[in-house]
C-alpha cells in the first residue's frame, strides 16, 4: 500500500493517523523539495522514527514509482508538508497506483490555503494562485490581472530550491512585479498598492503585514513568506486585517 499523508504546516496540526503510519509503515520518505522544514519539526520527526528518509524532487518524480512497484506489498508512507494534494506529482501518484491496482490512501492536513483565512480576507474571494520563480515569466502577472479584472485576490508563493535552503526574497519578488509592469503598462502593479504579506503563517512566530509595495521592501522577513495582492477589500475584511496585521499601514 501507498499512503500519501499530509503534516500539516506545524507540529500541532500533524494528524495523529499519520503519527501512526510514520510508525507502522515499511518505509516512510519525508518529501523536503516543495518546502524548507523547520529543525523543531524535523527534529520531531526523526524522534519518532530515526529511518525516515529524505527526499527531493529527483527521487519523487523519478524514482519513487519503481520503488513502490518493486515494494508493492509493503506499506510505503510519502510525508508532505502542508495538504499533499496540491502538488500534481503527488496527485500523478496516485494515478500511477491505480493504474498498476496497487491499494493506496491519502490523510489530508492543513496548508497555506488554510491559514491565509487569517488575514481576514474572505477565502471565496480568492482567484488562482501563482508562484513568482527564480527565472523570468510573464505568468505572475498575467494572473494577477486575470483575477482583478473579477474582483478576486492573489496567493503568490515565492520560488524555493530547498536543496541549497534559498527563497526567493520579498525583494525580489516585488522587484520583479515592477518589472513586467515597466514591461506591459498596463497599470496592474502600483508601488502605492497595498498588499498582504504573509510571514511563517502556521507557525509561533507568524506576523501579517499590511502595507505598500513600497514599504513592503523596508521590512526584514523571517522565511517562509507569500504574498497576497488583494483586489478591493470589503469594509469586513478591512476590519478582521487590520485586527490581525503586525503591522498596518494606513
Amino acid at each position: 500500500m501507498f499512503i500519501l499523508a499530509g503534516l500539516g504546516m506545524n507540529i500541532e496540526e500533524i494528524p495523529c493517523s499519520v503519527l501512526e503510519v510514520i510508525k507502522k509503515a515499511d518505509y516512510v520518505f519525508l518529501e523536503i523539495y516543495t518546502n524548507i522544514p523547520s529543525k523543531k519539526l524535523l527534529e520531531y520527526l526523526m524522534n519518532l522514527r530515526k529511518d525516515i528518509k529524505i527526499v527531493y524532487r529527483k527521487f519523487v518524480e523519478e524514482e519513487l514509482e519503481d520503488f513502490i512497484i518493486k515494494n508493492k506489498e509493503k506499506t510505503i508512507a510519502l510525508l508532505v508538508f502542508g495538504n499533499p494534494l496540491f502538488a500534481t506529482t503527488h496527485i500523478s501518484l496516485l494515478k500511477f497506483c491505480k493504474e498498476n491496482k496497487i491499494d493506496f490512501k491519502v490523510i489530508l492536513s492543513s496548508s497555506i490555503y488554510d491559514h491565509i483565512a487569517k488575514t481576514g480576507l474572505f477565502i471565496y474571494k480568492f482567484g488562482k494562485t501563482v508562484s513568482i520563480p527564480f527565472h523570468e515569466s510573464d505568468i505572475p502577472y498575467k494572473v494577477i490581472k486575470e483575477n482583478l479584472s473579477i474582483g478576486a485576490h492573489t496567493l503568490l508563493l515565492l520560488d524555493i530550491d530547498t536543496e541549497k535552503s534559498k527563497y526567493l526574497s520579498i525583494r525580489e519578488a516585488i522587484e520583479r512585479l515592477i518589472s513586467l509592469e515597466n514591461k506591459f503598462r498596463e497599470g496592474i502593479i502600483d508601488l502605492n498598492k497595498k498588499i498582504i504579506i504573509c510571514e511563517r503563517l502556521g507557525f509561533e512566530d507568524e506576523k501579517i503585514y499590511y502595507v505598500s509595495l513600497k514599504k513592503a521592501m523596508e521590512f526584514e522577513y523571517n522565511y517562509p513568506v507569500c504574498i497576497i495582492y488583494p483586489s478591493d477589500l470589503n469594509p469586513i475584511e478591512k476590519e478582521i486585517l487590520k485586527c490581525m496585521s503586525y503591522f498596518y499601514e494606513e
